[in-house]
């Protein structure tokens, strides 16, 4: 019975866990334009702060992720970003639209944006850089 249960219980702690264990860092993708910078903030929580310019238009969001089972999820004023591993990337769904809008330009959007992991330029960013205003900001 126990070679049984050994398999799904390894199952169960390999799928409880984050998905992305350690995402944190400074990383800047888009020639500079866009960036996240992240740190764990405890076991359970990555505070994140992503910034993107898509031609004239400006998208930045803060706050705090919190794991599950596939990534991290930032909740923001009903804005629910989830923060996900994809083909070597780190990848943003942002839903529902109405929500996360208040943080975009008229024709800016975060759901979609990507952050290969060779876009990571340090996994320490300057702790300077939670701190200033996320419209000041440009790491890149």
């Amino acid at each position: 019975m126990m070679k049984r249960l050994t398999p799904v219980l390894a199952g169960f702690l390999l799928t409880s866990a984050p998905a992305l264990a350690d995402p944190a860092g400074l990383y800047c993708t888009d020639g500079g334009t866009s960036f996240l910078i992240g740190r764990l903030a405890g076991s359970a929580a990555f505070e994140v702060r992503i910034t993107s310019w898509q031609g004239m238009f400006h998208c930045g969001i803060e706050g705090t992720a919190h794991a599950t089972p596939d990534g991290w999820l930032l909740e923001n004023q009903g804005c629910r970003i989830q923060l996900r591993e994809e083909n070597g990337a780190i990848v943003l769904a942002a839903a529902p639209r109405e929500a996360c809008a208040p943080f975009c330009g008229a024709r800016a959007n975060l759901d979609g944006l990507t952050f290969p992991h060779g876009s990571r330029v340090t996994a320490s960013p300057d702790p300077s850089l939670f701190e200033s205003d996320l419209g000041e900001l440009n790491p890149c």
